[in-house]
């Protein structure tokens, strides 16, 4: 197996604290007078690595809350309550609605919580093949620090990025499986993106025995500043991809933080991988590494990183 890293920069000149603007006299607001704002919610998953043959992900949650330093902790209402979400329904960028635009207090707030009551994996798309996912409590409640400020000037959207490449552990041996929730979430607002292309020559054949065979994919890891695995996503090849070159996509990238890419082209044996760091060992390639500390990816900016890398 060759993986492959480099190390992408997000920076903004923004604060790491990401502030909503939604007006009023309590919270830092604009001296209009109000003293509510509007907040909303959506929900997804990037293309997450499963365990074999998992077509859905079923996930009900029967609560959101924030929490205000100026107070206590605050249930929004749901689109459905309890809503259950098939997140791999909602994955290359999209997303479903969570919580509908609701009035808050303009305030500072720190925290946001899901209390998730159940969840399921479905495999080969056949309502009587499923497994319960375990959580650790009848409601398993996930608390997130995610700053945000309720001033008054416009409507904060913002989206929970459910990451089920880190939230499902498999235990057990192989054909006795049991799998467990800890949920690990990003919450964003504009967020950054990572995106290219793989070279079709690149990936892993022919297809993987299996039933039905498993076409080949490569693994991309994402990790943070600290070394910390960040997320994880399969990328299928397309056989029928122009010039032969299948296309990729990373959603939900936290901005102001650098990120290191790791790219698995044999992630089904793990032999002996090689890791070649292309910051350390080429430092003036700037092919795909922005090329001055004082470049800067905005929220919302798109990085483009195209594999192979340059020799």
């Amino acid at each position: 197996m060759k993986a492959y890293k480099c190390l992408v920069f997000f920076i903004s000149l923004a604060l790491m604290a990401v502030t909503f603007g939604c007006g009023g006299n309590g919270g830092g607001g604009d001296g209009s007078g109000s003293s509510t704002g509007i907040v909303a919610m959506s929900i997804t998953d990037a293309k997450p690595v499963l365990p074999a043959n998992v077509t859905n992900c079923f996930v009900t949650i029967d609560e959101v809350l924030v929490h205000s330093s100026g107070g206590g902790w605050e249930t929004l209402p749901l689109v459905q309550t309890p809503s259950t979400i098939d997140l791999l329904q909602y994955t290359n960028g999209t997303t479903t609605e969570l919580v509908p635009p609701v009035a808050v207090g303009t305030d500072k707030y720190t925290q946001i919580r899901l209390s998730v009551i159940s969840a399921k994996l479905r495999f080969n798309d056949d309502p009587n093949n499923e497994a319960e996912l375990t959580i650790p409590s009848e409601n398993l409640k996930t608390d997130k620090n995610f700053e945000f400020e309720v001033t008054g000037i416009a409507p904060a959207h913002i989206t929970i990025d459910f990451d089920l490449s880190q939230s499902i552990v498999v235990e057990g041996p192989a054909g006795n499986e049991s799998y467990k929730l800890k949920p690990v979430l990003h919450i964003v607002e504009d967020s950054a993106t990572i995106e290219g292309t793989i070279d079709n020559t690149s990936f892993d054949d022919p297809e993987i025995p299996g039933d039905p065979p498993i076409p080949p994919y490569v693994v991309i890891t994402v990790f943070d500043s600290t070394g910390q695995e960040y997320t994880k996503v399969q990328v299928d090849k397309d056989d029928l991809a122009a010039e032969g070159k299948t296309k990729y996509s990373i959603f939900w990238l936290e901005p102001n933080q650098s990120y290191t890419v790791e790219i698995n082209y044999d992630p089904v044996t793990e032999d002996d991988p090689t890791t070649v760091d292309i910051i350390e060992e080429t430092p003036n390639d700037t092919v795909e590494v922005p090329s001055n500390p004082n470049d800067v990816l905005q929220p919302g900016e798109i990085y483009i990183l195209n594999f192979p890398l340059p020799a």
